[in-house]
């Protein structure tokens, strides 16, 4: 790897920005730059090599299906949500969720019988969230990973089909935009990081 390569890679990862979720629009990744951005996702630290994640991509006119189901969800536990939280959902539930490109879902299978930490296992599947943002924006494309309650309401964890030993440790939203999110608030290295030193 050349000098110039190195300096390119780096300046990517100091620059690397999330888009805002309602300014993904198609295109999206292509199927030969989606399977690449899969593989990418999963070549992530994996203690044990036990793969304690999966995938669920949603595409095409599965976004549609996905959305109604949401909107039907939403509506049985809007009532237990703030208003801030309602407002946000409600653009995501009825125009984002079936506006942008592609969804995948990153989904941590912890397995409790297994000698590896749970924290461990969780912490892959982070890894694998982080791997696919990389991905994804090298590709040009935007992308957002979110939370909240499209991860956690359980209705719909019944819609995606996750099981009693998962969790979804991130909802990645992937599209098109040539909106730049302005410069946020980086941490400041003196506050956050210490060097250790041994004491007599």
């Amino acid at each position: 790897m050349s000098n110039m390569d190195t300096q390119e890679i780096l300046n990517f990862l100091r620059t690397r920005r999330s888009a805002a979720t309602p300014t993904l629009t198609a295109p999206g990744p292509t199927p030969e730059e989606l399977t690449d951005i899969l593989n990418i996702g999963l070549r992530t630290p994996d203690h044990g090599k036990i793969e304690p994640w999966r995938l669920l991509v949603v595409e095409g006119d599965a976004r549609k299906a996905l959305g109604t189901q949401l909107a039907k969800n939403f509506a049985l536990e809007k009532n237990t949500l703030t208003e801030k939280q309602q407002e946000k959902l409600t653009q995501i539930v009825t125009h984002t969720v079936t506006d942008v490109p592609l969804i995948i879902y990153v989904i941590s299978c912890i397995d409790k019988n297994s000698h590896i930490p749970e924290l461990e296992q969780l912490l892959s599947a982070g890894a694998v969230c982080m791997n696919i943002l990389w991905a994804v924006n090298a590709y040009g494309y935007g992308a957002n990973w979110i939370s909240g309650w499209l991860a956690y309401s359980e209705h719909t964890k019944k819609t995606i089909g996750i099981k009693e030993n998962e969790e979804v440790a991130g909802v990645i939203f992937i599209g098109s935009t040539d909106k730049v999110n302005p410069e946020r608030k980086r941490p400041d290295l003196k506050e956050k990081v210490n060097y250790w030193s041994a004491t007599e």
